[in-house]
């Protein structure tokens, strides 16, 4: 079975001298991925590694890297949804957490409910 892993790295306004760097850095966390893939591994985890990559990177509005709310404070947001059954993990509004991927990971396989919003 073939499948596709696209990425993508928000919509935003960059700067035009960030061009280079954003399309290296999207074809660095697609080949994440993909390295995922071809050692074995499955499409969830694919996901997962592509997403830490993006959040990992300050190039993007992701992360540590995001914007400030209102009043000053980074809340990050994730879900992660395996489509081959009902099974998701989602965070909302979280602040303490460098990788919300990572944490919807786990909600998703340890935890109930599904979905966690705040600290």
């Amino acid at each position: 079975m073939k499948g596709t892993l696209v990425a993508h790295g928000g919509a935003w306004d960059w700067p035009d001298d960030y061009d280079e760097a954003i399309q290296a850095a999207m074809q660095e966390a697609v080949a994440r991925g993909q390295a995922v893939l071809a050692g074995g591994g499955s499409a969830l985890e694919a996901v997962v590694q592509t997403v830490v990559y993006l959040e990992d990177n300050p190039l993007f509005e992701a992360g540590f890297g995001g914007c400030l709310n209102r009043d000053g404070v980074l809340q990050l947001d994730a879900l992660l949804v395996d489509g081959r059954g009902p099974d998701f993990g989602a965070v909302g509004a979280v602040t303490q957490v460098r990788n919300p991927i990572l944490l919807a990971r786990q909600i998703m396989t340890e935890i109930k409910p599904r979905f966690i919003v705040g600290e």
